[in-house]
């Protein structure tokens, strides 16, 4: 019988647990559980090093829960004896296997202290002895192929996030999560981060780590993952030396959508204290404070991040993204930058970017500038909201106000390539700061976003602004490297070949711009073109363009600086300054023309020489 009979309450209760004593089903509970908890300790460790699913440690888990009733009802029915498993005797043959069941007690107890003793052990491991990341980052480097360089020492990369949101209209989770949390590392003016859009071309890589390391110039890159489902997110993320492929810190976090933020800050800080990159007061403030209270209005916001990285240029989508997250959280300062950035930024980025139709880049530069203004108001150190103003200040052909922006912009974003290189630019263009520290600025840019052609393009220019144009046809190429297509780049590359004496490439580079204007027929296509052909000695096609804008312009608009540019390309200066004259008058121009065209230089001599 499996309990034995009850002469009172309190008598059978006793009996009861003597029973249970005597059948070791309290030693076997009390070892079960020290095993388990040494498991989950252990699973946890070694999931992220051996990349082991996500789900792993929860299945672990279920199956411990599962095995400790098992585990009791084994430990009622046998015994652990010195001739091996038997079945336990009833209450009334104790008194025969009292040696068996000694022994057998006695092993039992010996390895439940054999487990305390490797739990306490376990736990001081983890707790005090464990090296810190730092100093595995020192052991990891020394033993390694080769010594990290000096740029490479305080460098981070953070690889594209896995979405692993079983409802795949969530994965914009992983999207906008991955472009915040290399943000707040970007505010860490010790730590060198690339950009997101230099490391999502490793998204889909065959790649290694030390490879991929070794093309970004880092010493470490972040793998992560993030799984959001019914209001809970699980984030994984873990720190690896590219010398060596050894983990320098890894974290699992599974929490209400509501700790998002405590996510985010651990893991910026943990990376920050792993690489040893020092944080200020005034940053870890930054990084520690929420963008917002509301979870919705910021899963609204990641939501218009993702989107817009998805679909630029277009911008109506991600814009109502930050209407709706803004009208939950009218103080959501970030929101409002942002949705400044997207609007300004197509007014001072690549020519073919801005809109043609000079009321939509009118509507863009009002929208922008009422944006950025609410964002400043809210959170007056935004390093991003300033440099949108920078944009805001360039339309408005406020030149010493747009350095100073961008200069505030670069103070509170040292990690932020946009601000960077509209600052070196800007410096180089107006002649308001110093040139070298200018070209310095852009080559900062191109180190934390080295996998964007622009960014390229603006040093070609500057490089040519300075004087240094095989340098500058170098960038050129590398932009092409980057978007074969790319035409800022072909009609640079164009005039600066044929200046230097290779026509061949300007030629070449003419024709892979013009296939592309009568594949489009975008009206600041033709002036480019124009300008290519003029460069590479093929008059004909110049003209044959200018005659295909000239019908295009009964069809749609085109812009006064569109022809100013196109006449000045065929060195028609009568006609060039008299649209420039319209252009000025009616503001219908691209910002960053104007401050060239105020510097004497290659570009503008013919200007400067004409009556």
């Amino acid at each position: 019988m499996l309990f034995a009979p009850s002469n009172g309450g309190g008598g059978g209760s006793f009996l009861f647990w003597a029973d249970l004593k005597r059948r070791k089903v309290i030693q076997v509970a009390i070892a079960y559980a020290i095993v388990a908890w040494l498991v989950i300790q252990i699973v946890v460790a070694v999931e992220a090093p051996l990349r082991l699913p996500a789900w792993t440690d929860s299945l672990v888990i279920v199956l411990l829960v599962i095995g400790f009733p098992v585990a009791l009802v084994l430990s009622w029915m046998f015994d652990l004896t010195p001739e091996g498993l038997k079945r336990t005797p009833g209450a009334d043959a104790v008194g025969t296997t009292v040696s068996g069941g000694v022994a057998g007690g006695r092993k039992l107890e010996y390895a439940i202290l054999g487990l305390v003793v490797a739990a306490v052990a376990w736990l001081l491991y983890r707790t005090e002895l464990a090296p810190e990341p730092a100093a595995e980052a020192t052991v990891a480097a020394s033993s390694g192929p080769a010594e990290p360089s000096a740029a490479r020492e305080k460098s981070v990369a953070v690889l594209p996030i896995e979405s692993l949101s079983p409802d795949k209209n969530d994965a914009y989770f992983a999207a906008g999560l991955h472009e915040e949390i290399i943000g707040q590392l970007g505010k860490i003016r010790t730590l060198r981060v690339i950009s997101r859009t230099s490391v999502m071309r490793y998204e889909n890589t065959d790649l290694s780590i030390p490879e991929i390391g070794r093309e970004l110039d880092v010493g470490a890159l972040v793998e992560s993952s993030v799984r959001y489902a019914a209001g809970r997110i699980r984030v994984t993320a873990q720190l690896i030396d590219v010398t060596t492929d050894q983990h320098l810190w890894s974290e699992i976090y599974e929490r209400p959508f509501e700790d998002i933020f405590a996510i985010q800050t651990d893991i910026a800080t943990k990376i920050a204290a792993a690489l040893e990159a020092e944080l200020s007061n005034e940053e870890r403030a930054s990084i520690e404070a929420p963008l917002t209270h509301s979870p919705d209005a910021y899963a609204l916001y990641l939501r218009a991040l993702a989107t817009f990285a998805a679909t630029a240029p277009t911008l109506e989508a991600s814009q109502a993204y930050f209407d709706q997250a803004i009208a939950l959280d009218p103080e959501f300062a970030q929101a409002y930058a942002r949705k400044a950035l997207y609007y300004l930024l197509p007014l001072g980025a690549a020519i073919t970017a801005m809109p043609e139709d000079p009321i939509q880049r009118a509507r863009f530069a009002a929208l922008g500038r009422e944006n950025v203004e609410k964002a400043l108001a809210l959170d007056p150190d935004d390093g991003l909201a300033y440099t949108a103003l920078g944009w805001a200040h360039q339309y408005e052909w406020k030149w010493t106000e747009m350095a100073a922006a961008f200069e505030r912009a670069v103070e509170l974003s040292p990690n932020e390539p946009a601000s960077l290189a509209a600052h070196g630019m800007s410096l180089i263009l107006t002649g308001e700061g110093d040139r070298e520290r200018g070209l310095a600025l852009v080559r900062r840019a191109i180190s934390l976003d080295p996998n964007r052609a622009v960014w390229h393009v603006v040093l070609g220019l500057s490089l040519v602004l300075d004087g240094d144009k095989p340098a500058a046809a170098e960038s050129f190429q590398r932009a092409l490297d980057l978007n074969p297509v790319f035409p800022d780049a072909l009609a640079e590359l164009a005039v600066v070949s044929a200046e230097v004496g290779d026509l061949e490439v300007a030629r070449r580079s003419a024709q892979l711009l013009d296939s592309q204007w009568r594949a489009a027929h975008q009206p600041t296509l033709a002036p480019m073109v124009i300008r290519a052909y003029r460069a590479a000695a093929m008059p004909d096609d110049a003209l044959r363009v200018l005659h295909e804008l000239e019908a295009l312009d009964e069809r749609e608009v085109v812009s006064a600086m569109t022809w100013f540019l196109a006449y000045y390309a065929l060195d028609d200066a009568e006609k060039a300054l008299d649209w420039l004259a319209t252009a000025v008058r009616t503001h219908d121009t691209y910002g960053r023309y104007i401050p060239m065209l105020e510097t004497r230089n290659d570009f503008t001599a013919p200007l400067w020489d004409d009556p």
